[in-house]
């Protein structure tokens, strides 16, 4: 969410694609309205042929309208249920959804419904979201269609960076080096390439 400069609680709320990080959505909203309110709008911008496999979110998301626009584009719905969620009484399907999610929560415990669910696929989300936020704090623009453009422009300067390269992390062993410290294998790696590199250069 980013705030704008010309009315206070405003802010911007991204639909972010987990796979390629791309902003697929982005909805403009105030202070009045909590962060699920738009699900609805946010998911009709991706477009009824656009495959969605789930929808996740933090507690904030725990909500029949965010079950019912995730269930109506056939997407599982990843959002846990708030600490002192109760049943919900409606019989829908998208409901009855809601009810496992939480008794699974309560049975196994949130550590464990997390890592089975998927659910820390959204720091790669969060992610984007920073660096949305480092293109600026706030907003230029003052009218709102001008801030609506200036968020549209952010969005797509993300997306392009994504199609330029992102970068691929891989996790090594560590190598025990002298005087007790340690080092990555990459970094070992690495190091040997500056080496070489300079060899070449001085020869």
């Amino acid at each position: 969410m980013v705030p704008n400069t010309a009315a206070p609680g405003a802010k911007s709320i991204c639909a972010i694609d987990a796979e390629i990080l791309d902003v697929r959505a982005v909805e403009m909203t105030d202070h009045r309205q909590g962060d699920a309110a738009p699900t609805e709008g946010r998911l009709a911008q991706i477009g009824p042929d656009a495959p969605l496999g789930s929808f996740s979110g933090d507690g904030a998301y725990d909500t029949r309208g965010v079950y019912r626009a995730a269930h109506a584009r056939g997407a599982d719905v990843i959002v846990p249920p708030r600490r002192n969620g109760q049943p919900w009484q409606d019989k829908t399907a998208c409901i009855h959804a809601r009810n496992e999610t939480l008794a699974a929560a309560q049975r196994l415990g949130w550590p464990i419904w997390k890592k089975w669910s998927g659910y820390p696929r959204r720091s790669l989300v969060e992610t984007t979201m920073l660096r949305f936020k480092l293109l600026g704090d706030r907003l230029a623009a003052r009218a709102p269609e001008r801030q609506a453009a200036e968020v549209h422009v952010r969005c797509a300067i993300l997306n392009t960076f994504n199609r330029l390269g992102m970068p691929v992390t891989v996790l090594t062993p560590e190598i025990r080096l002298g005087r007790g410290g340690f080092a990555r294998a990459g970094v070992m790696q690495q190091r040997r390439n500056q080496r070489r590199c300079r060899n070449q250069f001085t020869h």
